[in-house]
């Protein structure tokens, strides 16, 4: 709104008249320059009294105040934010130096990291090899009923072996270093046995008692006690599971009446007429 429309006509009217009147009383100079060169002063205040004038820099002054205290929240709610976003933006060059710092050691970092893989792998290995090395002498026996074996488990397997295997052996023994199920809580009568664990003196004796039971299996396999037992060679958990990956392929092999060999670790080796073939993988 202009003081035009704030102030009432009369005042208006006032200052026109008021100064009208002044300018007769001012004398006049005759045209062209004045006598100090000097141009004529202008009316003071645009023709207002004093009064008016006065009143008009109250007023100014009561509006700047109001509004500098409307704004003065504003202002200080900017100031923060501003200060806010100014630390934000530290702490994100700081992650940023952080994140490149990072991903530099990272680069430096990944060969060093495929080697070390390399080099777990080969020790891995090395060790499941140590391990099945240290089994090359053990047989489990799977299927046989709890309780068959009575008084010392290595003497009655002993005499055991030799008789339901039908190998040939002094005095009907064959030597076993140890003989026990598998360390696990005795099963339920419902569920099925714990095997059995023989670990023998000699590898060659060992090598026989596989040979005669898988003579035996071809025959039909062994009953004993109304259960079925099977024999076969104690391996480490990682092999036992790379060889079981082959069981849907060993019973299409059977199926179809094609002779097949598990070898060492996890190689199957099928017959096929006079040739013999060698997977590594199922997929093959």
């Amino acid at each position: 709104m202009s003081l035009k429309n704030f102030w009432p006509q009369s005042f208006d009217n006032m200052g026109r008249t008021r100064g009208i009147k002044d300018k007769k009383d001012v004398p006049t100079e005759p045209d062209g320059d004045t006598q100090d060169g000097d141009q004529a002063e202008s009316p003071a205040v645009d023709g207002l009294d004093p009064a008016l004038a006065k009143a008009l820099s109250v007023m100014t002054s009561n509006i700047i105040k109001v509004i500098d205290d409307k704004l003065s929240p504003l202002v200080e709610t900017i100031h923060k934010n501003t200060t806010e976003i100014q630390a934000a933006s530290k702490r994100l060059d700081e992650a940023e130096a952080r994140l490149l710092a990072v991903e530099g050691s990272a680069e430096t970092q990944e060969p060093r990291i495929v080697e070390l893989e390399k080099q777990v792998s080969a020790l891995t290995e090395s060790l499941d090899m140590a391990e099945n090395y240290s089994r090359r002498l053990n047989i489990r026996v799977v299927g046989l009923p709890e309780d068959t074996e009575t008084g010392q488990p290595v003497e009655f397997f002993e005499s055991w072996l030799p008789s339901v295997l039908k190998i040939t052996t002094k005095a009907g023994r064959i030597k076993l270093e140890r003989a026990h199920r598998t360390l696990a809580p005795k099963p339920d009568p419902n569920r099925s046995p714990r095997a059995v664990l023989l670990r023998f003196h000699a590898f060659r004796d060992k090598q026989r008692a596989m040979e005669a039971a898988r003579r035996v299996s071809q025959d039909g396999g062994l009953i004993y006690n109304g259960a079925k037992v099977s024999f076969y060679s104690d391996f480490s958990s990682t092999v036992i599971k790379r060889r079981k990956a082959y069981d849907a392929v060993k019973q299409r092999l059977r199926e179809r009446g094609m002779p097949y060999a598990m070898l060492f670790p996890a190689t199957l080796q099928v017959t096929h007429g006079s040739s013999k073939k060698r997977f590594s993988t199922p997929e093959e």
